[in-house]
């Protein structure tokens, strides 16, 4: 299983704008890079964030496993909607992070299958709870009760009072989890 991240790509003007052009400006902007070429395309991750500054504040966080790719999925007028939402409450400029799949030797991006699709969902778990962890009024709805739920005193989980256990430190250690 190999991904490639790209971007961050300021997507202002096509969640500010009505004009249906503004996805396919958009699209031709990323095809037009060589190194890109394909990627509205391809089948993987994205992740749709606010930045502030030179941070960045994960906000909803999806997939697309069709033939379609990209292109199709990460500007659906549900997903507008969720970004504009974002952007009222938030300052700061929306981004875009597409995580391609990428294939073979040759490093083509992925077309949609089934084993494709159970690596990309599998995947989304895993950036769901990250993305969470970071930004715990994350807008997907759906796998985010795990990690909402989930607690390891002092590892995971709501904070505690006071310094956590050494038990908790050692275990934080070996997760590599920020002391």
């Amino acid at each position: 299983m190999f991904f490639v991240p790209y971007g961050p790509f300021d997507i202002r003007e096509v969640v500010e704008s009505e004009n249906r052009f503004r996805k396919k400006d958009f699209w031709e902007t990323v095809e037009a890079r060589p190194d890109y070429k394909g990627l509205s395309w391809a089948n993987g991750l994205y992740i749709f964030s606010i930045k502030f500054g030179s941070n960045f504040k994960p906000w909803y966080v999806g997939k697309t496993c069709s033939r379609y790719g990209f292109s199709q999925e990460v500007f659906q007028p549900h997903k507008i909607r969720h970004y504009r939402k974002v952007c009222k409450k938030n300052r700061g400029s929306p981004h875009l992070h597409l995580i391609a799949k990428v294939e073979g030797q040759r490093g083509n991006f992925c077309r949609a299958s089934g084993r494709s699709d159970k690596q990309i969902d599998a995947v989304e778990s895993y950036l769901i709870g990250m993305a969470l962890a970071h930004n715990p009024k994350l807008r997907n709805n759906k796998k985010t009760s795990f990690f909402k739920y989930l607690d390891i005193e002092g590892v995971i989980g709501p904070k505690y009072d006071g310094r956590p256990r050494d038990d908790a430190r050692t275990l934080k250690n070996v997760l590599g989890i920020q002391l």
